[in-house]
């Protein structure tokens, strides 16, 4: 027999940090097919703003996951979601992890002075926002309608 279960999560393309880790992937198989270097500068300071850059979205996943568990709500897109978090980082962003990722990949370009993972940044944010955001957003305002609606009206969407 055939199951038309209706499961209560969005319809996402991907688990995030799985697309985040394939542009990665993908800008060191390019690098490594065509080098692209795009700093100019000494690798000291080439580091140094890498190193600060990586902090920045280990403290964003950081407040935004200690966000999700107050409100007993889990960062898996994969999971149910029983409430809208609107609070804290959420009110700055809808989508505060995702933009951790998009600086953690900026972080690894820098670090390894690698224009084509510039250019997966771009890759990342289309397959986010076609592919997770958007699904995401009509799962929630399905799931909870003008509530929702109204969060999405107040909070920007990336920043």
């Amino acid at each position: 027999m055939f199951s038309l279960e209706v499961k209560d999560r969005p319809a996402i393309i991907a688990p995030p940090p799985l697309l985040a880790l394939a542009c990665i992937a993908a800008g060191f198989v390019a690098a490594r097919l065509k080098p692209l270097p795009f700093f100019p500068g000494p690798a000291s300071i080439r580091v140094a703003i890498a190193v600060v850059l990586f902090l920045v979205p280990v403290a964003i996943v950081f407040v935004a996951r200690r966000e999700l568990v107050k409100h007993k709500e889990h960062p898996n897109p994969y999971k149910p979601t029983s409430a809208i978090v609107t609070s804290g980082i959420y009110r700055l962003s809808r989508n505060p992890i995702y933009i951790a990722f998009l600086i953690f990949v900026l972080a690894t370009a820098i670090a390894a002075n690698n224009a084509w993972l510039l250019l997966s940044i771009v890759v990342l944010l289309v397959l986010l926002q076609f592919g997770v955001v958007r699904a995401e957003e009509r799962y929630l305002s399905g799931k909870f309608g003008v509530e929702y609606d109204a969060y999405r009206r107040t909070v920007r969407r990336w920043l």
